[in-house]
């Protein structure tokens, strides 16, 4: 009868006391936390004609922010004077490169799909982009380079400008303009 109490009780004991030795300790710390808007280090904004443009009905792009910017997935709108033979929206949209003196960046444009007679432009240096008319009545784009899927430029500096140049025949539709940047 001894033997098989000890033979219960050492298995008891065996079952209980890892429990017994294991045992739990909980900290709890409290951290504040905020969180609040603010655009990276380079962003896109309203340029310096976009008040003009959208005055006249002609762009759209809302800004939000601290400091304001065109965050992504916001829809930017555009139009173009029905019956004119073409014609342009310069500097109605500005890159703004706010890196430390020193750093690279490098834009890329993953897509660039436009309405139809629509053409987009980027300022080739921190100048605004400027335009001429031929003796027939084309404008050209000066002081930037035509921008399509798969463009990349260098910007240093900044800010740099975007506009679109519409043709003698655009088309109503909606397209995607999607780009990434790199910092070096």
């Amino acid at each position: 009868m001894k033997i098989r109490r000890l033979a219960y009780l050492s298995t008891i004991f065996a079952i209980l006391l890892p429990t017994l030795v294991v045992g739990m300790v909980v900290l709890s710390y409290t951290y504040p936390t905020s969180t609040s808007g603010k655009a990276p280090e380079v962003y896109l904004a309203q340029g310096p004609n976009y008040a003009a443009a959208n005055s006249l009905g002609l762009f759209y792009a809302k800004m939000s922010g601290n400091p304001a910017n065109i965050s992504s997935g916001t829809t930017i709108y555009f139009n173009y004077t029905y019956g004119a033979y073409n014609e342009a929206l310069l500097n109605v949209l500005e890159i703004v490169n706010n890196t430390p003196h020193g750093r690279t960046v490098t834009i890329y444009f993953d897509s660039v799909s436009l309405p139809g007679g629509v053409t987009m432009y980027i300022s080739t240096s921190a100048t605004e982009l400027g335009y001429s008319v031929s003796s027939t009545g084309v404008i050209s784009i000066t002081n930037g380079e035509q921008v399509s899927t798969g463009s990349s430029f260098t910007l240093s500096g900044g800010p740099y400008y975007i506009g679109f140049l519409f043709s003698n025949n655009p088309t109503s539709g909606t397209g995607t303009i999607a780009f990434h940047y790199e910092i070096s």
